[in-house]
Formats: C-alpha cells, structure tokens, sequence
C-alpha cells in the first residue's frame, strides 16, 4: 500500500535520501543519539519502502533470470559489500569525519540515481513486454 502510493521511484529513493540526510545531521550534530535515530530511520526506511520497491524490479524478467540475479546479487554483490565496508572503515577514519560524510553523501545521490535509472528501465521493459503481448 505504502509503495502504491510513492511508486517504484520513490521507494528506491527513499533510503538514499534518508541516508544522505543523516549524514548531514550526524556531522551537525554528533553523538550516539544521533546515530541511533539515523540508524532506526534508515532501517525503516529501507524494509518499508526501498526493499519493496527493489523487489519490484524483478517483476519484468523471466524466472530463470529472477533467480539467477537474485542469487548472484545476493552472494557476490552483498558479501563484497560486506567484505568493502569492513576495508573501508579504517580508511575513513583515517580521512576525517568531513571527507568521510561528503563522500556517504556523495555515494548516496549515486545510489539514488542509480534507483532512477533501474526503476524507469523496469517501467520501459513491463511496457515493452506489455505491447508485444497484444
């Protein structure tokens, strides 16, 4: 219902946005209560309408390619994320708090331009398939 209302667009935005936004407030503002407020919203966020929406993706390809790409997303993509973010963190707490927010900021406006992209490519592809059903 949720997703109905802000659409694919807007579900994939939602948690970039919040992210890059509580990284903006988090340098304004530091402090544990901060980061957890920023860390509740962005989960919720993210299982209420990102989640969702990404699934959603998926509903133009044939099931054979559904499991394929959710399998390799979610073994490759999310363990090299994981391994990445572990790598990572030494080397943004060498940078600074500053370097390290802009850059989040930063990685989050590409995140979601990147939910853009894939949500209108999914939009042309359900048309595309749409047309050569009549």
């Amino acid at each position: 219902l949720l997703l109905r209302r802000v659409g694919t667009i807007g579900g994939l935005l939602a948690t970039p946005l919040i992210t890059a936004a509580g990284f903006i407030w988090l340098v304004s503002s530091p402090g544990l209560a901060t980061l957890k407020l920023v860390q509740v919203a962005r989960r919720c966020v993210h299982y209420a309408f990102e989640r969702p929406a990404r699934e959603s993706l998926y509903n133009v390809l044939s099931a054979e390619d559904k499991y394929k790409s959710k399998n390799a997303i979610d073994t490759v993509v999310y363990r090299l994320s994981d391994a990445l973010s572990g790598w990572g963190y030494k080397g943004f707490a060498a940078i600074g708090e500053g370097v390290s927010a802009t850059v989040a900021i930063a990685a989050s406006i590409a995140w979601g331009g990147l939910g853009v992209f894939l949500a209108r490519r999914q939009r042309a592809l359900a048309e595309t398939r749409r047309s050569e059903e009549t």
